[in-house]
């Protein structure tokens, strides 16, 4: 937008021997060697700039910047009339000295000068154009390094992508079709960078917070949400806030640990800005784009004037503010600065935020009063997403559990996907976390991924009290990792197969380094293994026979379904199956003391199972011995004994009860046909469906509905 502003300075200037001018002859010739017209590029949103164009420019300005001077108005620069060094040089002067002139003939984009072929974006630059080149450069180099990208990778610029003399065809009226929303949609991300000299000018910029509102807003048509990752360079130095790991942390050998020695010194006082930026008070180099921009978020005509104050102002900046203070929540952590840059009041305030993405591993500041503060935080808000990464967080827990399962409790009952990862957190104990987290987990979950790696305390015992209550029969994707916890056997292996819903889609299941896994436990688990689509099983260092594992059973869906497990190892899966405990309905059961057995008909089982009792108080229960063991090896498509089955349904008919509870084999066949009679018969009643229970030699052993 510098055109508007320089186009009929530069046009006007003739020749100066003593004072050189951007149309002096020399200086169009000296352009024109250096720069050389390559061809027309269609599509503007193609027209990113690869890293080592931007370094071969840079080299031309290092040379030649010094014959130049800032021949903006003093109001405009602080640097007026000054000669240009590279050390405070920005895109300003860059495009009257070298992007206007060189492209004026040719009515093309800088980046034209350079090729003739589209160059699809990997990032977005979003930024200011006062910033010095050098340190935008600098930036770019060390986002690429971070995300190991090659320096043919292209990133989508402004200035360079667009044909300067021609920007009424490149920025057209509504601000989603113009060249700038076009190139973002093609990137992975956006990289915001932030100057030092505002500092972060870009926050009051209209076009940077326009590209930031889009990349937390992008269309549903776009299959991956844009990343974004923030860059500022301070006193030469550049420093990255990504989201996620990059690529180098990635290759590092503490891969978390390398992330957060490199986020801690990010400069605090320059996301600062950010937490105090207004949408309506942002600048605009071309009037007519701010005006466009605000009534394009307002949903009004995009000519009319702007107004002062909207609800969807107020929308965009709460929503701007909580994903700065997502980005920097855990440098601020780091810096102390938590509460005095009002990082949990601002995001607390986001009652629009539907996904939060936390990541703290290794965050020697994450103590009981941090997870406290966090859990206060996230309390209001409407979460349908969680990702929350504490691995590694050994300052937790010393309150014996008390402020993490005040967290958990407080997550939302309708959320759908929750990533938490507590691994290596070696003091992981606490019966009260983790009853919290079998209330969470059994609720409305698409998507779950809990990672208890290394927590050497969790036993059986506590899969126990975290399946308690069952997983979400929604659930379409689990991912388990139990790397490292030794105290967990073939029982517990048993457990999570006894508790997978019937609807799981893909599995991961990680269990390496416990040579107390072996074939058993693979064994209860094909046994009972829904129709997943996708399974991953990961068993280094187990005692799962080197059979199975070399011939690649446990890392192919088919062949694990097709195994076939000695009869001793399935029988004794079966067993492990059988003793696992039913799922608790404790919500039917408050202020209920004794099992009602005045009713006729009402068979009431052995009070030695305490369970059962728990269970059954006061509920009409239908209990049928008998069934399942005389009907196990029927063969398919054969009748069941008519005498029992009409005698069944019957009593079904008549009684009408709350539980039915059928002793035998539930693997079956007859067994599963029998239990459908009663299903399909009390259908076709229209009456309400009992709950199903099955139990071996009145031991109690799982709920199948």
């Amino acid at each position: 937008f510098i055109a508007f502003v320089f186009r009929a300075m530069l046009l006007g200037t003739g020749s100066s021997k003593a004072t050189p001018e951007p149309a002096d002859a020399t200086h169009l010739e000296l352009l024109s060697r250096s720069f050389k017209f390559k061809g027309y590029i269609a599509k503007t949103e193609l027209r990113a700039i690869a890293l080592s164009q931007l370094q071969n420019l840079l080299q031309f300005v290092a040379r030649h910047c010094s014959a130049w001077h800032d021949r903006a108005p003093p109001e405009y620069s602080k640097t007026a009339g000054q000669k240009l060094a590279l050390d405070f040089l920005n895109l300003y002067h860059l495009a009257e000295w070298v992007i206007l002139p060189a492209t004026q003939s040719t009515d093309c984009a800088f980046v034209e000068l350079f090729t003739d072929k589209d160059q699809r974006p990997s990032w977005f630059a979003s930024h200011w154009w006062g910033e010095p080149v050098k340190d935008f450069v600098s930036c770019v180099e060390h986002h690429w390094k971070l995300r190991g990208l090659l320096s043919g990778s292209s990133i989508w610029v402004c200035a360079y992508a667009n044909r300067q003399h021609s920007l009424e065809k490149e920025v057209t009226v509504d601000p989603r079709e113009t060249s700038f929303y076009k190139g973002m949609m093609l990137a992975d991300g956006v990289l915001l960078i932030l100057d030092d000299l505002g500092p972060a000018t870009a926050f009051g910029r209209i076009w940077c917070m326009f590209e930031e509102y889009v990349a937390l807003t992008p269309p549903e048509a776009r299959e991956t949400p844009l990343l974004l990752d923030i860059a500022a360079c301070t006193n030469g130095k550049v420093e990255v806030i990504t989201e996620g790991l990059s690529k180098l942390d990635q290759r590092a050998f503490e891969p978390l640990h390398a992330k957060q020695e490199r986020e801690q010194s990010f400069p605090v006082h320059v996301l600062k800005a950010g937490l105090q930026s207004k949408l309506q008070d942002a600048k605009a180099t071309v009037e007519v784009d701010r005006v466009h921009i605000l009534n394009s978020i307002c949903g009004r005509d995009l000519d009319a004037p702007p107004l002062d104050r909207h609800d969807n102002y107020d929308l965009v900046n709460q929503r701007l503010r909580s994903l700065f203070a997502v980005a920097g929540w855990r440098v601020a952590l780091e810096a102390g600065s938590l509460e005095e840059l009002r990082l949990p009041e601002i995001l607390a305030a986001d009652d629009s935020r539907e996904a939060l993405k936390l990541d703290l591993s290794c965050c020697r500041k994450m103590d009981d009063d941090a997870l406290s503060v966090l859990g206060s935080t996230i309390a209001g808000i409407k979460l349908k997403e969680l990702e929350l990464d504490l691995q590694a967080c050994t300052y937790m827990l010393k309150d014996g559990g008390e402020a993490f399962q005040s967290l958990v409790e407080r997550i939302p009952s309708n959320l759908r996907r929750l990533h938490l990862n507590c691994g290596s957190l070696t003091s992981l104990d606490s019966v009260d976390v983790f009853k919290a987290l079998a209330e969470c987990v059994s609720k409305s979950l698409t998507s779950l991924q809990l990672g208890f790696d290394c927590c050497f305390r969790i036993d059986d015992e506590m899969l126990q009290l975290l399946l308690g209550r069952g997983l979400s029969p929604g659930l379409q994707t689990l991912n388990l990792n139990l790397k490292g916890c030794k105290k967990v056997s073939n029982a517990g292996v048993a457990l999570v197969a006894a508790r997978l819903p019937g609807d799981l889609q893909k599995l991961e299941l990680d269990l390496a380094f416990n040579d107390n896994i072996g074939d058993i436990g693979l064994a209860a688990l094909q046994h009972v293994l829904p129709k997943v689509q996708k399974l991953f099983l990961l068993l280094a260092r187990t005692s799962v026979s080197d059979a199975v594992q070399g011939k690649g059973v446990c890392n192919d869906l088919d062949l694990f379904k097709a195994w076939k497990p000695a009869l001793e190892i399935k029988d004794a899966a079966l067993s492990l199956l059988a003793s696992v405990p039913a799922i608790l309905e404790t919500s039917k059961l408050e202020n209920e003391a004794v099992i009602d057995s005045s009713i006729p008909g009402v068979q009431v089982v052995s009070s030695s199972t305490r369970f059962i009792e728990h269970v059954l108080q006061k509920k009409r229960v239908l209990h049928v011995k008998g069934f399942g063991t005389g009907f196990q090896n029927a063969e398919q498509g054969s009748s069941l004994g008519p005498e029992q089955d009409q005698e069944s349904l019957a009593s079904l008919d008549k009684f009408r009860p709350d539980y039915l509870v059928v002793d035998g084999d539930p693997w079956g066949a007859g067994f599963q046909r029998h239990i459908k009679a009663f299903v399909d018969h009390q259908r076709n009643l229209g009456g309400k469906l009992p709950s199903l229970i099955w139990a071996k030699d009145l031991q109690m052993s799982a709920a199948l509905a």
